[in-house]
């Protein structure tokens, strides 16, 4: 292990009336080991305010990276209670993942790919 330490943060976001729209509490464990690969782990809580309705939300968040000079590959998974906002917007669980690679076949070209998929569901609890 190379380094590895906490971080946290508090964030809040007011509408120009002064009222209170977001709210995000988080704190993660990061490590960077040998050979450049980070991981990380952590919790987050989030407050969202859509409309007149507020929702809280907790959720966990994994993520992996590795970093070569000419590959870099990693992935994050992130899951918990989320805000819905197709048609009807609803309160319930779902995750998201992030898989990505980078290939630099040489220092003026680079080729990236990067798959995202989301899956909400409607029970909340």
């Amino acid at each position: 292990m190379v380094n590895w330490g906490p971080r946290g943060y508090y964030t809040r976001n007011y509408d120009y009336a002064g009222v209170l729209q977001d709210q995000n509490a988080n704190a993660s464990l990061n490590a960077q080991l040998a050979k450049n690969i980070n991981v990380s782990a952590g919790a987050h809580r989030d407050m969202e305010r859509y409309g007149k309705s507020t929702s809280g939300r907790p959720g966990i968040l994994w993520r992996k990276r590795q970093h070569e000079p000419r590959i870099s590959i990693g992935g994050v998974f992130s899951g918990g209670i989320k805000s819905v906002r197709r048609g009807d917007p609803f309160l319930g669980r779902g995750g998201n993942a992030n898989l990505f690679i980078t290939v630099r076949p040489s220092r003026a070209l680079q080729l990236a790919d990067r798959v995202l998929t989301s899956k909400p569901s409607r029970s909340a609890r």
